[in-house]
Formats: structure tokens, sequence, C-alpha cells
């Protein structure tokens, strides 16, 4: 369908001798989501991220859950129950056919009739406000600057704003979810942007220490204490003095089997300008993002060399580099950007370590690896020479063939799936 589209490139009256390089690159760099759907692992990732990942203390005292259920109105369980029993309600119905995310205010008063304590109008009414509007509210969001593309040409690729509201009041108190796994979306990972809409940047700077924590925390669940280093705790440790020309470093340091397996975590995100147009800005925008942050494992990795961190017990030895972001760079590890990416270290007179960029999600699945016996720089190692393919942890198709979600984070959904029926 994706290939069926109709793309601007056609207005160009001499397009079927042009070079179709740059339509693929574009393509490409546009991000188009896979048809992968994880509901498990993005209910265990998003509860671990917005519920269980603590309090930061050090730069700052904040309290993720605090701030998000304040946004909400409601506590985190509350709205992401609210979401699956939205997904999985069936009231209307096509040719006889039952279809999911279709209900009315009666259905809910139903499904609490029927044991689902947590669906009460006080709850169920701050939920819709929340994730769902009419027609008219649906039109006139859409045609917001923000979301509208700049080329008429490009409108098949601008943002749908069913991703922000994925629920449609379509009147009489009767609800349609149009893409009902977008309700998943919206109610675990998609969390993130209720807080990012309210606060802009000085919210992505609070979220950025609480996923450098939560990082922390899933490797933790598979590596032992000895073996990692972090430099939040380094930098606490200093109470303020910070040797100088140090510079900027990574985030966590795995010692691994055969290699000091170096990670730097980022909150970022597709762009909108890269979703919509794929342009050359956007695309150097985040080769350069992704570049920086790869620049700060290369320094100190040097300095490891050097053996300025034989104190913190940082071993002199082979590194590996990995970078974690928290939106899904869906080919951020094909060639297209590689090249980029290595071409913009060579111009910064930078050197080059192995590196591999994952999403949290494809963390996960590495985790996942290791709890089946896999030592994790060694699985690192290997993602990082893969440049054929946009999903690095597929190379071990076999292994995640019949589990592809952590221990760690399965046990956090499936607790919380059971708990929202009522045992009596």
């Amino acid at each position: 369908m994706c290939m069926q589209l109709d793309d601007p490139i056609i207005h160009d009256p001499n397009w079927k001798d042009a070079d179709p390089n740059g339509f693929f690159e574009r393509l490409l760099a546009q991000q188009l989501p896979a048809q992968r759907r994880n509901m498990l692992q993005k209910y265990g990732l998003a509860l671990g991220l917005f519920r269980d990942s603590g309090q930061v203390e050090w730069p700052l005292v904040y309290n993720l859950r605090t701030d998000i259920e304040t946004r909400l109105g409601m506590s985190l369980e509350h709205f992401m129950a609210m979401g699956h029993l939205c997904y999985a309600l069936r009231r209307a119905s096509m040719m006889g056919h039952l279809c999911n995310g279709t209900f009315d205010h009666s259905l809910l008063a139903e499904a609490n009739q029927q044991g689902i304590e947590f669906c009460v109008p006080e709850v169920w009414g701050k939920f819709l406000e929340t994730t769902s509007c009419d027609r008219d509210s649906f039109r006139a969001v859409s045609n917001r600057d923000l979301y509208r593309v700049k080329d008429a040409q490009h409108a098949q690729f601008e943002f749908n704003l069913l991703n922000r509201y994925p629920i449609i009041d379509v009147g009489g108190g009767r609800f349609i979810a149009v893409d009902p796994d977008l309700i998943i979306e919206r109610t675990t990972l998609g969390l993130f942007y209720d807080l990012f809409e309210r606060d802009g940047p000085a919210f992505a700077e609070k979220f950025g220490h609480v996923f450098d924590q939560y990082v922390g925390q899933m490797l933790g669940s598979v590596c032992k204490p000895e073996t990692l280093w972090s430099a939040s705790a380094w930098e606490r440790r200093l109470t303020g003095k910070k040797p100088k020309n140090v510079g900027k470093i990574g985030d966590w340091v795995v010692l691994g089997k055969d290699f000091n397996v170096l990670i730097e975590c980022k909150s970022l995100r597709p762009s909108l300008e890269l979703t919509s147009y794929g342009s050359d800005e956007s695309v150097k925008a985040t080769v350069s993002r992704i570049a920086q942050a790869l620049e700060q494992l290369v320094r100190q990795n040097t300095s490891i060399q050097q053996g300025m961190w034989q104190n913190e017990g940082l071993p002199s030895r082979a590194a590996v580099g990995v970078i974690i972001t928290y939106g899904r760079l869906e080919t951020i590890n094909g060639p297209f950007f590689r090249n980029r990416i290595k071409q913009k270290l060579a111009e910064n007179g930078s050197e080059l370590i192995p590196f591999v960029v994952l999403s949290l999600e494809e963390l996960d699945m590495t985790i996942q690896l290791v709890e089946q016996g896999h030592p994790f720089d060694t699985v690192i190692s290997l993602l990082t020479k893969s440049e054929d393919t946009f999903v690095p942890p597929a190379m071990f198709e076999d292994d995640l063939k019949t589990k592809a979600i952590s221990t760690f984070t399965h046990a956090k959904a499936k607790a919380f799936l059971d708990s929202m029926v009522s045992k009596r």
C-alpha cells in the first residue's frame, strides 16, 4: 500500500528519466513504521517507565509518575486499563461481525456491572476527555499549522491526529476507534506526549534523566551490579567537583566478558518534519543528534584506553557503543543513515567505534536474549556488525521466535492485565 501512494515525484515532467535513488532515500528517511504490534511489551515498558522507574534524585528531584497522574487526573493504572477496555469493547457490527473499539456509555456501565470495578463515570469521563474528540474538533486540531504539511503534495504523509485522539465521539454517547491498536499506542508509550505538549523541551530534559534511570534498571535485570557503571551515580559522588576537560560522557558502561559496552540514552523521537517529508534538513538534524551522542562515547572510550578511568573500575579494552532512543527510528541502522553518521564523525575529526542504535523496544528484545544465555556484550557486538536490517535484533530471529519480550517487562504487563478483572 505504501508503494502505491501517489508521490510528488510524478509531478516532475522528467521523473521517468530521473535517478530513483532520491525517491528511495526520502522514503527510507521518513521512518514509515513496520506493522509490528506487541501489546504486552508496550504495557510492560510503559508501566516500568512511567510508574515504576522511581523518583530521580540527581541532578534534580523529579517524579514522573506523580507528574503524569496529575496531568491525567487519575491513576496511571486506571488510564491504561481504560485504554485496554476501550480497545476490547465491541458494540457496533458490520456484516454480522462485532467491531473492536466500538462502544457507548451503556456498554461501559455494563462492563462495571460485570466486574470491571475501575470503569465508573468519573474515570471514563476523564479518560475520554483526554483520548477522544468529535468530528469538528478533530478537523479543527488537524488544521493547526503544527500538523499541516507546508506542501500539499505531501499531505498523505502528514501527522494523523488519530495518534493523539484514537477514539472518535460520533454523538449520542457512542464512540469508535478507527484503528483500535492506536488506543494501545496512545495509552502506553504515547503518555510522553501528554507532558511534552504541556511543557515542551523543559519536560524533555527532565524525562531524559528518568529515561536514563529506567534503562539502568532494565540493564540491572540481567547484569550483575559490579558490571554496571553509571555516569549519573559518578557525578553525584563528585558533589559538584567534576574534573575539568572531561566533557560529556555516556550514561552507562556495561563491563562485559570481552567488551566495554558504552551506552548513551536519548529521549529522541522521529520529528514531524522527518516523517512528513524525509527532507534533507530533517535527515541532517537526526544524523547530527545520533553523531553527537556517538561522539560522547568515542571521547569517553579514548580516555578509558588512556587509563584515565582505572580508578572507576573501567578497564582499557575493546569497546562497542549503543545509542538508546525513546522513539523507534525505523531505518537508522541501515546503510542510508549509517553512511551519513560515519561521514559526520569523519567531518568532525572523530574516530569511530562499532555502534548500533536501539529503540526502547529493541533494547527489551536484547535483554530477552541475555535472559536466554547470550552474553550482553557479545549480543551488542554482533548487532553493531549488521547493516543489512532495519531491526538489529532480527538477526536472532530463531531465539526470539517464541518469546521476544524480556521477563522484566512481561511480568509487569501480565500482572497489570490480570488485575483488571476483580476476583469475585
